[in-house]
């Protein structure tokens, strides 16, 4: 095992900070770019939090405003890919301004007429308009996703224009491109629906508060705090990746963007320690994307969740801690085992930072996080909870010198914040189009009973198939939309089955959630396999590895919901217990070591006596906590016999 200085590690967090975010939609070093960029970045935050928290306008309006944003920071930040980039630069920056100037022209005859649209019927140049914010939007979707939403988005305006001519299963009457044109952007059940309404209100209020943290030294605290907390235990560096990461990522949800950066310093310190490379990358991976299930901020999809059920989002959270929990319960368990298993001590106690030092040092950024917790828990509206936290985060970071706000840290944290919102709200306007079409020709319910019919009426196979599907969708599109095209397609189905809802959507999030770890597309893999120097797929099957828990928990909180926090307390109480000792046990077995290295067929046993424990049925938790105690008892006796075999006789 190598030598590991812990004045290093603390030299390398100091260094952390918030990486400027150059416009790479226009030469490099054009000042007018730069200044748009600036100019835009701040524009947003305060429109985010004006418009929404302080004096709300109209909902269509303000979703209008915030997509013209939107348009124009992604023609600055995302380049094309066409040829034209490398025959000449200025044709590439001429396609880019004449993009901004399209949408936000667009935008504003859309925002102007929006009462004459939703009563009169569209004419000739309301749908031009239309028609153009449409592509548009499909091309800012491209530039910042990928090609994949793009064709389904266009599959599914075929499908609303050919009804008549596909399989009986799935037709229906079909629609011109007036009418399609005018359920996607006229009103707010399309393009400016609910789910770009979530983007542009509650998910940028909390990506920017995630972005100041991260900025006034957010980032660093919690590396800290980690390092203080777990860096002498066994493993220590390991945990320290756990730790840090899940305490960030639940701030930031963002999967790979907290790969990248606490992945930066987590991921080689594993490396020196002696860990194998990929296993150190997933490490960072599953504990990156354990940030979007775990309360108080869970990421964009939660708040969608939210819009879709119905619920108010501390419903949400109730339903995510245990699972959240035994997730990160789960990790920590096989971060251990492999530890032990290697032989890995932590590093030197007296080296690292005091804890309560830590603790109060650090306190005037921690004390924002936990007013945001409790406003959430308070039923604040949650534009507003972040505007509050926000502004408390800005006064109290005054406190420390190494904290203080300046216009350049106010600045580059409002440009980190609109790139990560660019991709968020291109999703979510793109999943507006195919949730548009999907209500127009009725397919979301048609497919409800497709499921419901192939199924037959079996519950494990309707789950199967959308854990499915939902892996094939994350091979090229992120959480929300994974989860936004879910659950109109799929969770009528599963609650026509006789499904909880509530069961239903945490199933298609926690599924989505995990759309990162899951080979053969991995983009959290993919980001901590660039930092490890090790294969891609190789880090995903070892994060699979890793959070196995994670991939059993939705099937069994869908048996029985006691896991989501539903239900008598004793039963939740009860089935808690169990599911933690199953995912340690679990999280022991997949590493091969249990206070000594396993054989591969105690390693089967000690996974199935795991799988019993985490199962939310009374019968078989017993089952699985008399046969842990049992296959204990023998393989104490087994390691006892062979250690005095071993001892030479005197």
């Amino acid at each position: 095992m190598k030598q590991i200085e812990v004045d290093d590690i603390l030299s390398k967090i100091e260094l952390m900070d918030t990486e400027e975010t150059p416009p790479k939609g226009f030469s490099k070093g054009n000042r007018l770019a730069a200044f748009l960029f600036s100019l835009l970045s701040v524009g947003l935050l305060v429109f985010t939090y004006y418009s929404a928290a302080i004096s709300p306008i109209p909902a269509f309006v303000q979703r209008a405003v915030h997509l013209a944003f939107i348009i124009c920071l992604c023609a600055l930040v995302y380049p094309s890919g066409f040829r034209i980039a490398t025959w000449n630069g200025r044709l590439e920056e001429a396609l880019n301004l004449l993009m901004m100037g399209i949408g936000v022209l667009c935008i504003l005859y859309l925002a102007l007429n929006w009462k004459k649209l939703y009563t009169a019927d569209i004419t000739a140049l309301d749908q031009t308009v239309a028609l153009l914010i449409i592509l548009i939007v499909l091309e800012i979707t491209r530039r910042s996703i990928g090609m994949t939403l793009v064709l389904i988005v266009v599959i599914g305006v075929a499908y609303a224009m050919l009804g008549p001519h596909l399989p009986e299963i799935v037709s229906h009457r079909g629609y011109t491109l007036k009418r399609i044109l005018s359920q996607i952007a006229v009103g707010t059940e399309g393009l400016f629906g609910s789910t770009l309404g979530i983007a542009s209100t509650y998910v940028a209020g909390f990506i920017f508060f995630a972005s100041f943290l991260e900025a006034f030294g957010g980032l660093r605290v919690f590396m800290k705090l980690a390092l203080s907390i777990s860096g002498a235990l066994v493993g220590g560096p390991a945990k320290i990746a756990v730790i840090a990461s899940g305490f960030f990522a639940m701030i930031s949800g963002s999967t790979v963007a907290n790969v990248v950066s606490t992945g930066s310093i987590t991921i080689p310190l594993m490396r020196r320690m002696g860990y194998r490379n990929a296993w150190a990358g997933a490490v960072e991976a599953v504990a990156s994307t354990g940030g979007t299930i775990t309360p108080p901020v869970m990421g964009a999809t939660a708040f969608i969740l939210a819009e879709f059920m119905g619920v108010s989002y501390i419903e949400v959270m109730k339903a995510a801690i245990i699972p959240a929990f035994l997730y990160y319960a789960g990790l920590f368990a096989a971060v251990h085992a492999q530890s032990s298993k290697l032989g890995f001590t932590g590093l030197p106690r007296e080296k690292l930072p005091e804890l309560k030092g830590a603790l109060i040092r650090s306190a005037h950024l921690i004390l924002p996080i936990l007013l945001l917790v409790y406003l959430l828990v308070e039923q604040y509206v949650p534009i507003t909870a972040a505007l509050y936290a926000s502004v408390a985060l800005f006064l109290m970071a005054f406190l420390a010198r190494e904290t203080r706000p300046s216009w350049n840290r106010i600045l580059k944290a409002s440009k980190a914040a609109c790139r990560a919102m660019v991709v968020v709200s291109a999703a979510c306007a793109a999943a507006g189009i195919v949730i548009a079409v999907l209500n127009l020709t009725g397919l979301g319910f048609k497919l409800s009973s497709i499921i419901v019919s192939i199924s037959g009426g079996n519950l494990l196979v309707a789950l199967l198939f959308t854990q499915a599907a939902a892996v094939l969708l994350g091979m090229g599109l992120v959480t929300p939309a994974v989860y936004a095209l879910l659950a109109v397609l799929v969770a009528p189905g599963l609650v026509k089955i006789g499904i909880h809802p509530m069961s239903a959507h945490m199933f298609i999030f926690f599924c989505s959630a995990l759309a990162p770890i899951t080979p053969p597309v991995a983009l959290a893999a993919y980001a901590a396999a660039g930092l490890a120097e090790s294969s891609p797929f190789t880090v995903s099957t070892n994060a699979v590895k890793l959070g196995l828990a994670a991939f059993f928990l939705p099937y069994f909180f869908v048996y029985n919901p006691s896991l989501l926090f539903m239900g008598p307390y004793l039963d939740i109480l009860w089935h808690f217990t169990t599911a933690l000792i199953g995912v340690v046990v679990l999280g022991f077995a997949t590493q091969g070591f249990f206070r000594n290295p396993l054989s591969r067929a105690q390693q089967a046993v000690f996974i199935i006596l795991a799988l019993l424990l985490i199962v939310p049925n009374n019968i078989l938790s017993i089952i699985g906590l008399a046969g842990l105690a049992i296959a204990w008892w023998v393989k104490s006796k087994k390691s006892a016999g062979e250690s005095a075999h071993e001892t030479p006789s005197a």
